[in-house]
C-alpha cells in the first residue's frame, strides 16, 4: 500500500520498437504500468460531474497543482542528491 490514497502507484515503464507511422517508419512506443482504478480516471469523473460548481473545479485544480508541486520539489532533491553522491 502506498502512503496517499489519493495518488495512483506507478510501477514501472520501458520503451518497444514497433509503432508503424502513416509515413511507414517504425517509431518506439512507450508503455506505464500503473495501478488498477476501479472507479475511473480524473477524466471520467470530470466528464460524469459536468457541470461541476466552481467551489469543486478549484478543488480539483488546486489539488493537482499541489501534487504536481510536491512532484518537483521531490524530482529536484533527488536530482541534487544523485548530483552530490557523483562527487564522492
Amino acid at each position: 500500500m502506498h502512503a496517499c490514497p489519493n495518488l495512483v502507484q506507478y510501477y514501472k515503464s520501458w520503451q518497444e520498437d514497433g509503432a508503424l507511422t502513416p509515413s511507414h517508419s517504425l517509431e518506439a512506443v512507450l508503455y506505464t504500468l500503473m495501478e488498477y482504478c476501479p472507479r475511473g480516471d480524473l477524466s471520467a469523473a470530470l466528464r460524469l460531474a459536468a457541470p461541476m460548481p466552481e467551489p469543486v473545479v478549484w478543488f480539483v485544480l488546486l489539488s493537482v497543482l499541489q501534487v504536481a508541486s510536491s512532484m518537483a520539489c521531490v524530482r529536484r532533491r533527488s536530482s541534487a542528491s544523485m548530483r552530490s553522491r557523483s562527487f564522492i
